[in-house]
């Protein structure tokens, strides 16, 4: 069976079980890794602007090991790995919009236009970034690629 297609039916699989927790898989990728095949899924909380707790994936990755163990959509071993989006990953949903606002984003427009700024408000279809000459709203339509900008210290 083709990877996507084994995706597809691991998704189908495990979003049940993470909508019982409050949660929601926001991807699944079967990757190889030299000779392993390793079996990406990440998970986030369905709403609000908090992340999911280290706790609650733990307990995902025990039902979802079960589950996968029971159906056997895989060929093969693999090893299965289950987390969060990492600090710099896309926004892609409202939600992730919501849990920067605040925070430095940098945006790629479909023009091809890139701006960095402060996400300052987040609405249903759009949202406002502070930028050094102004605050700009930019529709999600608008939107290529969005991601926070982390920095330390």
């Amino acid at each position: 069976m083709e990877a996507e297609a084994v995706e597809a039916q691991v998704l189908a699989l495990l979003q049940p079980l993470a909508v019982t927790a409050d949660a929601v898989v926001e991807s699944v990728r079967l990757v190889q890794r030299g000779e392993e095949s390793v079996l990406e899924v990440t998970v986030d909380r369905a709403e609000g602007t908090a992340s999911l707790p280290l706790d609650d994936v733990a307990e995902l990755s025990r039902s979802f090991s079960e589950a996968l163990d029971a159906a056997d959509p895989l060929t093969g071993t693999y090893t299965l790995e289950v987390g969060t989006p990492g600090a710099e990953s896309e926004l892609k949903a409202l939600r992730h919009y919501q849990r920067n606002l605040g925070r430095t984003i940098r945006v790629k427009t479909v023009d091809g236009e890139k701006l960095e700024g402060q996400l300052t408000a987040v609405g249903e279809d759009s949202f406002t970034l502070r930028l050094p000459d102004g605050e700009r709203e930019i529709t999600f339509d608008e939107v290529r690629k969005a991601r926070p900008r982390v920095t330390f210290g």
